[in-house]
């Protein structure tokens, strides 16, 4: 994966459903950009300029021809209201570029990944995932449990995606259904966030994917627009 990759949309959501989630998400990496600043002593933000959806049939198209490269990558599963992965990837230079921001290294130390600067990295998308959930119970009440990250440290994109949807398309079975309106797919959508992460003068780029199984991402969008929905993130 090349810095500055983008990954186009492929269905059509609303303006609004749209800068719901991106808030929502903006809000968890805020949280654990705070918690990454106190455990290393030093000011991290971390920011989600864009968003995106994607119908999961086309991720791995899309991922072959736009992100070519390997990539380090965490996955996380979820478990409760919300099952599916939450992935945070990584072009190489930006992971040990991150490295070496969370290790206190002289930029341009880190030249390969070592199991220290795995778990690093780890912790990282473990925090992401984490307070990503957080934030999206409080805006809609809905509960998911992460698992523990699991680092592949040398993967395509297109692969490391292939292998979520294969593994939670055969654990979701035939209860997967379609959700409704023009140009989606319903359970089987993706959200796609840019994230960028930066310490001082130093900037680390990311594509978080969020890959829902058994219609989450439908009721999730379902949660944000009822009048269950909380705080300021409904639509």
């Amino acid at each position: 994966m090349k810095e500055g990759t983008t990954i186009a949309p492929t269905t059509s959501y609303s303006a609004s459903e749209l800068e719901t989630l991106r808030g929502i998400l903006a809000k968890g990496m805020e949280s654990a950009a705070s918690v990454l600043s106190d455990m290393i002593g030093r000011k991290i933000e971390m920011s989600v300029p864009d968003v995106c959806f994607v119908a999961r049939e086309d991720i791995s198209r899309v991922a072959k021809h736009s992100v070519e490269e390997p990539t380090i990558g965490v996955r996380i599963g979820l478990t409760g209201d919300v099952t599916g992965d939450v992935i945070l990837i990584f072009p190489r230079p930006s992971a040990y570029r991150l490295v070496d921001i969370l290790m206190g290294n002289e930029p341009g130390t880190t030249t390969s990944l070592t199991e220290m600067g795995g778990s690093a990295l780890c912790e990282v998308g473990n925090l992401a995932g984490s307070f990503f959930l957080n934030s999206l119970a409080e805006a809609t009440g809905l509960r998911a449990m992460p698992a523990p990250p699991v680092l592949d440290g040398e993967t395509l994109v297109s692969k490391m995606l292939e292998a979520s949807v294969a593994t939670r398309d055969a654990s979701a079975g035939a209860s997967e259904t379609s959700g409704s309106g023009p140009g989606r797919t319903g359970g089987r959508d993706a959200l796609v966030a840019q994230t960028v992460l930066t310490q001082s003068l130093e900037s680390v780029e990311a594509l978080f994917f969020i890959v829902p199984t058994n219609n989450s991402l439908a009721t999730i969008l379902n949660a944000l627009s009822s009048g269950n929905a909380k705080g300021s993130g409904v639509i």
